[in-house]
């Protein structure tokens, strides 16, 4: 009875050993696995103002506080370069483009370049001709032609993965990081420059 006593003593005492390091592990986030191949997936993002209670700033370049926002996709596959769409809005304005960047399976971080641009018209000043007649009235004759401008938006993102393992064992990942995105040539807008933060997720894994 004694040597039985003490087996069900032990075996209690190994699943409560069990039960608390598997409750650690929870609550820190899981066991990691290791990166390697993690990265791999399809991923969107939004881009939302930094905002001017931000300390420190991660972008301190980018104007914080700005009426503007940006969405993309991103694909990252197992090998090569990672590409995908992007749109930014600002005054009123949508810049189209793509983002092109690579992925480090090692520690998670995608670095990301961002290009968009949209095409505009103006009326600019051709010509000016005076002439003066034989009666001595001088005339003006202005001629304007048409001007096709692209105002663009271009700027760096530099991001993260971090991957939560719930505890039923499934797991998302996530992508958090800055960018800061410049704008020239642009309508109606006061903004040359503005930081962003990055807010993603992963869609798929591949």
């Amino acid at each position: 009875m004694l040597v039985k006593s003490r087996i069900e003593h032990v075996a209690a005492s190994t699943c409560g050993i069990f039960l608390l390091a598997a409750l650690s592990l929870a609550i820190s986030g899981g066991p990691d696995y290791g990166r390697a191949g993690s990265v791999a997936g399809t991923y969107a993002g939004v881009l939302n103002p930094l905002s001017c209670t931000a300390a420190p700033s991660p972008t301190p370049t980018g104007r914080c506080g700005a009426n503007s926002i940006g969405v993309f996709a991103l694909t990252v596959p197992k090998s090569g370069s990672s590409t995908g769409p992007f749109v930014v809005f600002d005054q009123g304005e949508a810049y189209v483009g793509t983002i092109t960047a690579t992925a480090d399976p090692k520690n998670g971080k995608i670095t990301g370049l961002f290009a968009g641009s949209f095409t505009y018209q103006s009326q600019v000043i051709d010509s000016v001709k005076t002439e003066t007649s034989s009666t001595g009235v001088t005339t003006t004759t202005t001629t304007y032609k048409t001007v096709t401008y692209s105002a663009t938006a271009s700027g760096g993102m530099k991001a993260k993965t971090v991957e939560n393992l719930t505890r039923f064992g499934s797991s998302n990942v996530r992508l958090k990081g800055s960018a800061d995105i410049q704008f020239s040539l642009t309508v109606n807008s006061v903004d040359d420059d503005i930081a962003y933060v990055v807010h993603g997720y992963q869609q798929t894994r591949l």
